[in-house]
């Protein structure tokens, strides 16, 4: 498979921010496998370190909580 495409793509368009967000444990139960769920958090914060991104990272928490992490960071809170 080409990436080539997607590379480019990638580096066209600039984020403001880009977030990482930590499985919840349903999710992390409901995965299959673990490995390979790390495996590509892995690849996607290599990917946008990359391109430049400071990644900020949103811990497990209920979605209220995650929601102002993401405000604050956009400074809209």
């Amino acid at each position: 498979m080409d990436v080539q495409p997607a590379i480019d793509a990638a580096r066209s368009v600039r984020y403001r921010q880009v977030f990482l967000f930590e499985r919840l444990p349903l999710q992390r139960n409901e995965m299959g496998d673990e490995a390979i769920a790390d495996k590509i958090e892995q690849a996607i914060e290599r990917a946008y370190t990359g391109l430049g991104y400071d990644i900020i990272r949103i811990p497990a928490a209920p979605i209220p909580e995650r929601t102002d992490l993401i405000l604050i960071a956009l400074s809209l809170m």
